[in-house]
Protein backbone atom coordinates (compact mmCIF):
# COMPACT_ATOMS: atom_id res chain seq x y z
CA UNK A 1 0.00 0.00 0.00
CA UNK A 2 0.99 3.84 -0.84
CA UNK A 3 -0.44 6.86 0.64
CA UNK A 4 -0.81 10.05 -1.71
CA UNK A 5 1.15 12.71 -0.45
CA UNK A 6 -2.07 15.13 -1.65
CA UNK A 7 -5.24 14.03 -0.77
CA UNK A 8 -4.18 10.73 1.83
CA UNK A 9 -5.66 8.39 -0.29
CA UNK A 10 -5.09 4.78 -0.29
CA UNK A 11 -3.79 2.90 -2.88
CA UNK A 12 -2.69 -0.85 -3.62
CA UNK A 13 1.34 -1.45 -4.70
CA UNK A 14 0.03 -1.61 -8.50
CA UNK A 15 -1.42 1.33 -8.89
CA UNK A 16 0.71 4.00 -10.30
CA UNK A 17 -0.85 7.60 -9.86
CA UNK A 18 -3.16 8.86 -7.23
CA UNK A 19 -6.64 8.80 -9.58
CA UNK A 20 -8.04 11.66 -7.56
CA UNK A 21 -4.92 14.27 -7.45
CA UNK A 22 -3.69 12.62 -11.14
CA UNK A 23 -0.14 12.65 -9.47
CA UNK A 24 2.22 9.69 -9.98
CA UNK A 25 3.23 7.49 -7.33
CA UNK A 26 6.83 7.88 -8.18
CA UNK A 27 6.16 11.90 -7.33
CA UNK A 28 4.81 10.96 -4.22
CA UNK A 29 7.65 8.37 -3.27
CA UNK A 30 10.16 11.58 -3.49
CA UNK A 31 8.04 13.98 -1.70
CA UNK A 32 7.67 11.04 1.29
CA UNK A 33 11.57 10.62 0.88
CA UNK A 34 12.43 14.60 0.78
CA UNK A 35 10.15 14.65 4.04
CA UNK A 36 12.02 12.09 5.83
CA UNK A 37 14.81 13.48 4.56
CA UNK A 38 14.34 16.82 6.03
CA UNK A 39 12.58 15.48 9.35
CA UNK A 40 16.09 13.32 10.25
CA UNK A 41 18.12 16.72 8.70
CA UNK A 42 16.11 18.66 11.52
CA UNK A 43 16.42 15.98 13.99
CA UNK A 44 20.18 15.84 13.56
CA UNK A 45 20.25 20.00 13.76
CA UNK A 46 18.68 19.73 17.28
CA UNK A 47 20.54 16.92 18.37
CA UNK A 48 23.59 18.29 17.56
CA UNK A 49 22.72 21.88 18.94
CA UNK A 50 21.69 20.26 22.53
CA UNK A 51 25.06 18.34 22.91
CA UNK A 52 27.12 21.69 22.43
CA UNK A 53 24.63 23.50 25.23
CA UNK A 54 25.31 19.79 27.44
CA UNK A 55 28.91 20.71 26.85
CA UNK A 56 28.22 24.35 27.98
CA UNK A 57 26.83 23.52 30.86
CA UNK A 58 29.61 21.33 32.20
CA UNK A 59 32.14 23.87 30.96
CA UNK A 60 30.12 26.09 33.49
CA UNK A 61 29.98 24.30 35.86
CA UNK A 62 34.04 23.20 35.58
CA UNK A 63 34.61 27.43 35.64
CA UNK A 64 32.85 27.55 38.95
CA UNK A 65 34.94 24.74 40.70
CA UNK A 66 37.84 26.25 39.10
CA UNK A 67 37.11 30.23 40.30
CA UNK A 68 36.41 28.61 43.64
CA UNK A 69 40.09 27.15 43.75
CA UNK A 70 41.88 30.40 42.69
CA UNK A 71 39.84 32.15 45.56
CA UNK A 72 41.21 29.26 48.34
CA UNK A 73 44.55 29.87 46.64
CA UNK A 74 44.37 33.38 46.55
CA UNK A 75 43.18 33.60 50.56
CA UNK A 76 45.49 30.95 51.35
CA UNK A 77 48.85 33.65 49.23
CA UNK A 78 47.04 36.36 51.72
CA UNK A 79 47.15 34.53 54.89
CA UNK A 80 50.86 33.54 54.22
CA UNK A 81 50.98 37.54 53.91
CA UNK A 82 49.48 38.32 56.84
CA UNK A 83 51.38 35.93 59.45
CA UNK A 84 51.70 38.53 62.06
CA UNK A 85 47.85 39.13 62.21
CA UNK A 86 46.06 38.13 65.15
CA UNK A 87 43.82 34.94 64.99
CA UNK A 88 40.61 37.84 64.52
CA UNK A 89 42.08 38.76 61.25
CA UNK A 90 42.54 35.85 60.08
CA UNK A 91 39.47 33.95 60.78
CA UNK A 92 37.43 36.78 59.00
CA UNK A 93 39.91 36.25 55.54
CA UNK A 94 38.77 32.14 56.01
CA UNK A 95 35.49 32.68 56.79
CA UNK A 96 35.06 35.37 53.86
CA UNK A 97 36.73 32.45 51.92
CA UNK A 98 34.58 30.07 53.04
CA UNK A 99 31.28 31.83 51.82
CA UNK A 100 32.88 33.32 48.51
CA UNK A 101 33.94 29.73 47.65
CA UNK A 102 30.63 27.67 48.42
CA UNK A 103 28.66 30.96 46.58
CA UNK A 104 30.62 30.67 43.78
CA UNK A 105 30.05 26.76 43.48
CA UNK A 106 26.44 26.76 44.27
CA UNK A 107 26.46 29.88 41.73
CA UNK A 108 27.83 27.85 38.80
CA UNK A 109 26.36 24.71 39.60
CA UNK A 110 22.92 26.31 39.32
CA UNK A 111 23.15 27.95 36.06
CA UNK A 112 25.08 25.11 34.55
CA UNK A 113 22.15 22.63 36.07
CA UNK A 114 19.05 25.16 34.77
CA UNK A 115 20.11 24.89 31.31
CA UNK A 116 19.81 20.83 31.62
CA UNK A 117 16.78 21.35 33.09
CA UNK A 118 15.45 23.49 30.02
CA UNK A 119 16.61 20.96 27.63
CA UNK A 120 15.11 17.73 29.34
CA UNK A 121 11.63 20.57 28.82
CA UNK A 122 12.70 20.84 25.53
CA UNK A 123 13.31 17.42 24.53
CA UNK A 124 10.26 15.94 26.46
CA UNK A 125 8.13 18.79 25.00
CA UNK A 126 9.55 17.33 21.47
CA UNK A 127 9.03 13.90 22.37
CA UNK A 128 5.30 14.65 22.98
CA UNK A 129 4.30 16.40 20.04
CA UNK A 130 5.41 13.85 18.01
CA UNK A 131 3.91 11.11 19.63
CA UNK A 132 0.36 13.41 19.74
CA UNK A 133 1.33 13.57 16.24
CA UNK A 134 1.65 9.80 15.39
CA UNK A 135 -1.71 9.14 17.46
CA UNK A 136 -3.39 11.52 15.49
CA UNK A 137 -2.15 10.16 12.08
CA UNK A 138 -3.74 6.48 13.39
CA UNK A 139 -6.66 8.36 14.21
CA UNK A 140 -7.20 9.73 10.79
CA UNK A 141 -6.15 6.23 9.34
CA UNK A 142 -9.30 4.62 11.29
CA UNK A 143 -12.10 7.21 10.37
Amino acid sequence: MWRCQSCGREYDEWVDKCYTCDIPRSENDLNQESKSEDNNNRINHVKTKFEKLRRYSNLIVSVGYILAGIQILYSLLLLSNMYYLGGTEGFLIITATVISVVLTIVTFTIIGHMILVFLDIEENTRQTSEKLDNLSSIIEEQE
